[in-house]
């Protein structure tokens, strides 16, 4: 599924692109993976609104003082 700022009139990472997502899902905020690779929005935005946000890190980028959920491959959330 794609929401888009186009779809919500905001982006991230207000909360509101994350949440019009979860309510398209229809699943709750706290059940709903939001996985992306940009640490920022992806992984702290959508933590912010309350979504399990991890971060894809395939370049093993360093993030001194990140404390939030980090992978560097999506095989990894099949473990």
């Amino acid at each position: 599924m794609l929401v888009g700022t186009d779809t919500v009139g905001a982006a991230k990472p207000d909360p509101a692109i994350y949440l019009e997502g979860v309510r398209r899902l229809g699943t709750g905020a706290g059940e709903t993976l939001y996985v992306g690779d940009n640490r920022l929005l992806d992984a702290d935005g959508s933590t912010a609104a309350g979504l399990l946000g991890v971060w894809l890190n395939r370049a093993g980028e360093p993030a001194p003082g990140f404390a939030g959920r980090e992978i560097g491959s999506l095989l990894e959330l099949l473990a």
